[in-house]
Parts: structure tokens; sequence; C-alpha cells
């Protein structure tokens, strides 16, 4: 897996009215999940290759991991921001009858292909309830996303005159999405149920969302540790002139430092 990163960006914004935390804190969290997944890409039909179709792979189980840095304040109209880094691999073969990637064309063979992308996500979000205002128990934000994909795509022959041979497609591509969070706490006792989900539409459907259960250590929540379970999943037409179609879920575990 590629190492994790995190990078910073500062963007203003302006809304009628919004709800803001009392001051100003800094959260910065750690997530992995080993997650099943499914995985299927081509290119879109052109000169060099107009009959252009998807190949669908199997798939094994392969590590991702996520990392974020929120920062949250007191300013009426601004929007508070998350930056989030997610990491992702995905593996698998097929055997293949005939199916041209890269100008390269498969023709009854085994070919093992893989994806090694990253998503940045910077969010743009209002708290519209918090419980440190004095509700005690609910959360919500609500917000936008910008989602920026980087990656390729690479398919190797296994066996024949051509093994080993791997042949690569990068994209770069972004999208627009919804950002929804809510929390449910139990007062007193640190345990928390959460939900959040990301949604867009560029040539296709992107979506991502987590549902899970928390625990806060400290009645400041300076350090809280959950689990839960995660769905992503990309299904495009057109990713730098590559379709691809990937959905990846499982059970996941995090923690989480309030600064």
């Amino acid at each position: 897996m590629k190492h994790l990163k995190l990078s910073a960006l500062v963007i203003g914004a302006t809304m009628a009215t919004s709800v803001n935390a009392d001051s100003l804190s800094f959260k910065v969290g750690l997530d992995a999940w080993n997650p099943q997944s499914n995985l299927a890409f081509g290119e879109v039909p052109n000169l060099g290759n107009p009959d252009a179709t998807l190949q669908a792979f199997n798939t094994d189980k392969k590590w991702s991991g996520t990392a974020y840095l929120a920062v949250e304040h007191f300013i009426p109209l601004i929007p508070n921001f998350m930056i989030r880094q997610n990491e992702i691999e995905v593996a698998g073969s097929a055997l293949v009858n005939n199916w041209k990637f890269a100008d390269y064309p498969f023709v009854n063979q085994n070919v093992a292909a893989d994806m090694d992308a990253s998503s940045t996500d910077i969010v743009l979000y209002y708290e519209l309830i918090d419980k440190v205002l004095g509700l005690g128990i609910f959360e919500v934000d609500l917000g936008v996303n910008y989602r920026k994909y980087k990656g390729a795509l690479r398919a190797t022959p296994i066996g024949g005159v051509d093994d080993g041979r791997r042949v690569e497609r990068s994209f770069t591509d972004g999208v627009i999405m919804g950002y929804v969070a809510a929390k449910a706490h139990i007062p007193g006792i640190g345990l928390y149920g959460f939900v959040d989900g990301y949604v867009g539409a560029n040539a296709g459907t992107h979506t991502d969302y987590q549902v899970g259960l928390g625990w806060a250590f400290t009645e400041d929540e300076d350090l809280k540790v959950k689990v839960g379970y995660r769905n992503m999943k990309i299904d495009s037409n057109d990713l730098s002139k590559l379709r691809l179609n990937t959905e990846l879920d499982g059970v996941f575990a995090g923690i989480e430092l309030r600064l």
C-alpha cells in the first residue's frame, strides 16, 4: 500500500445560516479495513479499440486505509473543513477470451489485474446540530465534497510467450459529492452510533458510506475508537477515457484524536 498522506487546503465560503462548534478544534483520524471487492474495467470505445468492453476479474482481499484531518471552529458563516485521504488496492485474475487493453490483445489466456489508486476528499460542512451546544445526544453535519481520483489499472498475462508483460493505463479525475454525517450519543458512558455518506455523479455514480459504533474515552472526546461497516463504489463510464466498475465493502476499525 502506498504511504498515506495528508495535504492542506484552506477554503472560504458563505451560507445563509449555520451552527458551528463553540471552540477551535482539530480532529486527526486513521482507519484500516480489509474489504471484499469486485473489479471490472476496460477502455472507452475509441478508434484504436472500437469494440472495447469491460472485463471482470475474481478479486482477493487487500488492506486499504484512510487518514483524515478536520478543523472545526466558532466563526459564523464560514464552514468547517476536512481533508481525507483514501488508499485503495484491488487485485484479481480471470481467464480472458477476447479483450484489448492498452493496445494489447488478450486472447484465451489467464490475466492478473490490479487497481492501485488513491482519492483525496476536500469537504466543506456545517454542523446543523451540535451536541456541544446543549442538545446532548445528536449531531448532524451537512456539506459538499470534492473527490480527486488518481491511480492506475494494470493487466498482466500469466503464462505464454508474454508471461509477466504488464500493460497499464493511468487515470486522474474529480467528482463533486454531497456529504452528510450523523451521530447519536448515549449520555454518560461514551458510547455512540454513527453514519456518514458521500454521493456524487460524474459519467456514472460514486458512493461511499459507513455505519458503526464508537467509544469516547473522555467527556471531551479527546480520544475515540470506532468499528463499523464501510462500502465504497465507483461505477464510471469515463474515468480518463477508462471504464471502471469496482466496489469495496467490509468491516473497518479506526482511532481519532481531538487536539
